[in-house]
């Protein structure tokens, strides 16, 4: 069976903002944004896993509230990817000391949604709670398994803080 949860699951979940409701903001205005962004540069990749974020949990994490992270990038192909699931965006936060992993989010990208030389833009969201370990570092990054080059053009990771 599939135990991944899909993007439209977590759409469904309502968020438990008690922060905000505590200053009088609704649960749809986040507290704090964080922004890490690759933008206005046109990014050649035929490695594993460039290009990628890696923030350490102790400045992503600082907030006890409920957060999401909101990823969004811009990518071409020069020529048609040979299989599904060649190019996967992935959000990872992972203790590499003890190897433990408490998120795995991933989009794959199906070969279909590609036309050689276009520029398309793809977006990921993972819902994230407060979790006690300081020591995890949270990776984003484009996962390129087709062994040809993908161009990216801007990759933007947004943290909302609610």
């Amino acid at each position: 069976t599939n135990n991944q949860l899909t993007g439209d699951y977590w759409n469904l979940l309502e968020r438990p903002s008690y922060s905000n409701r505590l200053i009088g903001n609704n649960e749809e205005n986040p507290i704090v944004e964080q922004h890490f962004s690759l933008r206005d540069v046109v990014y050649d990749t035929s490695e594993f896993s460039a290009p990628s974020f890696e923030i350490d949990a102790k400045s992503f994490f600082k907030y006890t509230t409920y957060s999401e992270i909101e990823v969004d990038a811009t990518i071409s192909v020069d020529s048609v990817l040979r299989n599904d699931k060649d190019l996967t965006f992935v959000i990872s936060l992972h203790n590499y000391a003890t190897d433990v992993s408490y998120i795995y989010q991933t989009l794959e990208i199906k070969k279909a949604e590609l036309t050689p030389k276009t520029w398309r833009t793809f977006s990921l969201r993972c819902p994230v709670y407060p979790f006690g370990d300081m020591d995890a570092t949270l990776k984003v990054y484009l996962w390129n398994r087709s062994g040809q080059m993908v161009k990216v053009k801007e990759f933007n990771v947004v943290q909302k803080v609610y």
